[in-house]
């Protein structure tokens, strides 16, 4: 299991953040061809990529290196009056995925775009050379 986000299928966002997601799916995505590969010795084995959209947890609290907290709970608190995903819906999100047996686990908030319709839209723009 990989724990990337939707940025990891989209990206939309700028800057290290969004590389770093692209290459976390990319890592499963690779996972996944080589397990193939390997036939019915690998069958037990079942890759995973959770996509969640941001959440108001404690990833949105400011930590150094070593995971110290070295900020508030400022924004995660915005983001969680603002009504963001919370971990709970995330955990259930990741349930559902796993019990459907699906390897790209994606977790949208209700109000989010579609991340599937955003992923229809990006293979398009691939395939017409509209945009990288």
């Amino acid at each position: 299991m990989t724990t990337s986000s939707v940025v990891g299928l989209l990206n939309h966002n700028i800057g290290p953040y969004s590389v770093s997601k692209m290459a976390t799916t990319a890592v499963c995505e690779q996972l996944a061809i080589e397990l193939e590969g390997m036939g019915e010795s690998a069958a037990h084995v079942s890759p995973h990529s959770l996509h969640p959209t941001v959440a108001a947890t404690n990833f949105l609290t400011r930590r150094d290196a070593d995971g110290t907290q070295n900020g508030d709970d400022t924004m995660k608190n915005f983001f969680g009056k603002a009504g963001a995903t919370t971990a709970a819906q995330l955990i259930d999100g990741l349930m559902q995925g796993l019990d459907e047996m699906k390897n790209y686990i994606i977790v949208d908030h209700p109000t989010d775009i579609p991340t599937v319709q955003q992923l229809q839209e990006r293979v398009e723009a691939q395939k017409t050379g509209a945009r990288p």
